[in-house]
């Protein structure tokens, strides 16, 4: 189907194209393309494009658009130069967030977001290293972290979820989930070592990009890891507990509440 512009509704189960501005519905099996703006809803089985401003685009691959006024979702990607509503997607791309704009993704990557890389240390890992891409609302974390212990190196690799709202100019609180596996001894992921972490972390300004945070953090490490020379269930090296309960599947759980600190550029 095809339209120089207008008030309209186009279905078709290929392609769908306008030339100029478009008040209405596409609806496409296939794709949706648009070369001004929409002002109604794109729907397509694979991608929908707009070339101007969109009200909503949903698709099953991706989304494009210059700016976006409602809701982009997609299970792969989205992408748009500014997002005024909400994102849902594998991956999300957007230059600028405008404020009570939320993208939501796996990994979103926003031009002039929140994106902070992390140096911190903890009860358990003592040293972390951390990048937060997104935005205020929501951000995605890729973890690494590192611990000597008596000869022994423990490794963790995680991914987790946050939001920073701000405490006035100068504060703002972290509140973060994660998943962090953790290699003690043998293969990284021959069994389940899984440190599970809420944060709630009161961070700093102290210069233009540069933040200091400190805060509690509930840890709950699940493992299927057992030493028949020690009998001992889980790691061996989390901190004064306050529940321990191994199921009759030898599932162990240890939970405790520790602390991380650290510098966010």
């Amino acid at each position: 189907n095809g339209v120089g512009g207008g008030s309209a509704v186009q279905i078709t189960a290929g392609v769908n194209l306008s030339y100029g501005n478009i008040s209405g519905f596409q609806g496409a099996g296939l794709f949706n393309r648009t070369r001004g703006e929409v002002d109604g809803l794109q729907l397509a089985g694979i991608m929908n494009r707009a070339s101007g401003k969109v009200r909503t685009q949903i698709a099953l691959l991706g989304n494009r658009a210059t700016q976006v006024q409602k809701a982009q979702l997609a299970l792969l990607l989205n992408k748009t130069t500014i997002l005024e509503g909400f994102q849902f997607a594998l991956v999300n791309i957007a230059d600028t967030v405008r404020r009570g704009a939320v993208p939501v993704s796996l990994l979103t990557i926003v031009k002039s977001g929140y994106n902070r890389v992390e140096v911190a240390a903890a009860d358990f890992l003592s040293a972390g290293l951390a990048w937060k891409p997104g935005t205020h609302a929501f951000y995605n974390i890729f973890y690494g972290g590192f611990r000597w212990q008596t000869g022994e190196q423990i490794w963790g690799l995680g991914y987790g979820i946050g939001s920073a709202p701000q405490l006035g100019s100068r504060f703002l609180l972290n509140l973060e989930l994660l998943g962090i596996q953790i290699k003690e001894s043998g293969p990284w992921f021959e069994q389940l070592h899984l440190l599970n972490q809420f944060r709630c972390l009161l961070g700093a300004i102290v210069g233009k990009r540069t933040e200091f945070f400190a805060g509690p953090t509930a840890n709950l490490m699940l493992s299927k890891k057992y030493n028949p020379e020690t009998d001992i269930r889980g790691s061996a090296f989390v901190p004064r507990t306050l529940y321990e309960f191994t199921d009759a599947r030898g599932l162990n759980r240890k939970f405790w509440i520790g602390f991380n600190a650290g510098l966010r550029f």
